[in-house]
């Protein structure tokens, strides 16, 4: 069991921290139709053509497309004939570079009733999500009244910041934490960490998760969620060991576009898998942005790793309490079957997206922002959740089936000169 140290301080005769892989949630490892999708993203990655729309995989998980304006390149047409699973090449009368500024400008233009935008699957206009308040037949009609391209209903959603409170009067500490693990990090600390801020309050305390490590010279940084907003000092969630703060006057504090900030701590290239207090970690090999149709999972603070979800639109802007418009990024919902499940909670907001590959590596698609179709059954929440956080807290702790992630490189590459730990580039 750990004491929650209340000062903060380190613990001299604390045992080296030595990590420790293990096995991928079930449903992570890549499949024949996801390394089809990952192998034409990364040539149209490597080679730019402002005529590109996207690769989706279609929900049957047997058919990718690619969508293109006009005649795709014949390097890309032969590289799919040697993939393993067929390609369908899509004419799309608009392109990426068409239709992303218009996104951006649709939601800018209408954040009072627009909640988030993007391309359309298969790139022929802008789709829409509208807050539950806005009358949904007179805002798509003058939508489209005002926009050059179609503007296309998608659905309702009320997206909602995944910042969580905890009430630090009590100890949260408890015989199955134990340092260090998820719940109880210490330096060198992990991504998908759970972490709380000290003092901002009498009892009250903001809760997060930690992102991924990067660094810069010799310097080595940890993110969150820009709304978790920067004030106070962040320190690890059951044991109280101190990560640090966030300095604003040197820039480490970037809600658009990437709802991201960091702090500056020491780190390692890892990111903690499994239940809220797992000691196993997985090494970190890559960025990507994810295809539509891929499967990707939350290391998440709060609520542990959670079952693969379904990328469902991509190249998403939306709106925090902190920034007017964040993005580019993606949608996640769960598989129809799965709809009555939560995956994730408040608390963790700024947990890297993830997807394992071949050898049981994380590789980092994004990093969870928003929350949307708020589950109504607590039992339904992630059984691998904090289990100081239920769902039935005073503030309530609720889950949410649904989610947006800002992908990975838009946030990073905020920064200048700062990069990635990886297992090819550990940094200090």
């Amino acid at each position: 069991m750990t004491n929650r140290a209340q000062d903060g301080s380190g613990n001299p005769g604390r045992a080296p921290k030595e990590p420790r892989s293990g096995p991928v949630p079930p449903g992570m490892l890549p499949t024949p139709s996801e390394l089809t999708a990952d192998a034409l993203s990364d040539w149209i990655a490597k080679n730019p053509d402002p005529d590109v729309g996207g690769v989706r995989i279609l929900p049957d998980l047997k058919t990718v497309m690619v969508y293109w304006k006009g005649a795709p390149p014949a390097g890309l047409r032969n590289l799919a004939v040697t993939l393993p699973m067929p390609v369908t090449f899509q004419a799309s009368p608009y392109s990426l570079a068409d239709l992303d500024p218009i996104a951006r400008k649709v939601l800018a233009d209408n954040r009072d009733v627009v909640s988030s935008t993007g391309p359309s699957h298969d790139y022929s206009g802008v789709s829409v999500t509208l807050w539950s308040t806005a009358p949904l037949n007179a805002t798509i009609a003058r939508l489209n009244k005002e926009a050059s391209v179609p503007i296309i209903f998608d659905k309702t959603a009320d997206p909602v910041d995944l910042a969580g409170t905890t009430d630090t009067s009590d100890s949260h500490a408890l015989d199955e934490c134990v340092e260090p693990a998820r719940c109880a990090d210490v330096p060198r600390f992990f991504g998908g960490g759970m972490i709380r801020v000290r003092g901002l309050t009498p009892s009250w305390s903001r809760v997060c998760s930690t992102g991924v490590a990067l660094y810069a010279g010799t310097h080595q940084y940890m993110t969150t969620a820009a709304h978790c907003l920067p004030s106070g000092t962040w320190v690890s969630y059951d044991n109280g060991e101190v990560l640090g703060s966030v300095n604003q006057s040197i820039g480490h504090y970037k809600p658009d576009p990437g709802d991201i900030m960091i702090i500056e701590t020491p780190n390692l290239f890892r990111i903690w898998n499994g239940a809220w207090n797992t000691d196993i970690s997985q090494p970190v090999t890559k960025m990507k942005r994810p295809a539509e149709g891929v499967y990707v999972a939350v290391s998440a603070g709060v609520s542990g790793n959670n079952a693969p979800q379904r990328v469902e639109s991509v190249g998403r802007y939306w709106s925090t309490e902190t920034a007017e418009s964040v993005g580019p990024g993606f949608f996640v919902e769960p598989h129809v079957t799965d709809r009555i499940w939560g995956y994730v909670q408040k608390g963790d907001s700024g947990s890297p997206v993830i997807r394992s590959d071949s050898a049981g590596n994380f590789e980092v698609q994004g990093f969870l922002s928003k929350g949307q179709n708020t589950v109504a059954t607590p039992t339904n929440c992630s059984p691998l959740r904090h289990p100081g956080f239920p769902p039935t807290t005073s503030p309530p702790s609720y889950c949410y089936g649904d989610y947006w992630a800002v992908y990975a490189d838009i946030a990073i590459n905020s920064y200048v000169g700062v990069h990635l730990k990886t297992v090819s580039d550990q940094g200090p």
